[in-house]
């Protein structure tokens, strides 16, 4: 019951989500903010949440200071990036938002203008800096590649592929949040 987007160039990553989410099996419109941005271990990137309800505030409250406390500043950004997804794992099997020991759901990780799939105890990078995850994943994705081919700002393609998304994916309501994350400065 989610849709995100996201699009990572030059240094920067946009990313938008829907914000519907479930009481046990009834939908709450504008409910869940399903992208967080958290500093940790010297960087500071978006977290795009997609599975169990609990995911987004387990991550956004908890994940900073489980990666403070283990992981120090680390300069590769891959290994950075495995690093997370196993916190997160860590945290989302802690909080009982996991099935068979793995997190119930998958993570867009945003940051330093990349972008990874973390799923379990990986992380994915996504080598063309586009990617849409959750119900309505296949809307998002067709309706990014059109917009970023005609050449459609990132932030607008970000928020009307999730726009489509809502209007074709029964699991995906408006309103559609959109986070940006600028370029570091170095």
């Amino acid at each position: 019951m989610t849709t995100i987007a996201a699009v990572a160039r030059d240094g920067q990553v946009w990313m938008a989500a829907d914000s519907a989410t479930n009481v046990y099996d009834r939908p709450i419109f504008d409910g869940a903010r399903k992208i967080r941005r958290i500093n940790a271990s010297g960087r500071e990137f978006l977290l795009g949440c997609c599975g169990a309800g609990g995911m987004a505030d387990v991550m956004g409250y908890r994940l900073a200071a489980t990666l403070a406390a283990g992981m120090g500043e680390l300069t590769d950004l891959q290994y950075w990036a495995a690093n997370v997804a196993w916190a997160a794992n860590v945290l989302a099997v802690e909080a009982g938002l996991a099935e068979n020991g793995r997190q119930d759901g998958s993570l867009l990780l945003g940051c330093a203008g990349q972008l990874w799939v973390l799923s379990e105890v990986q992380a994915i990078r996504i080598p063309d800096g586009v990617c849409a995850l959750g119900s309505g994943e296949g809307p998002a994705m067709g309706a990014l590649d059109i917009l970023l081919e005609q050449g459609a700002a990132e932030a607008e393609s970000v928020r009307r592929a999730v726009d489509v998304a809502v209007a074709r994916d029964r699991h995906s309501q408006a309103p559609v949040y959109v986070e940006h994350l600028a370029r570091v400065a170095t």
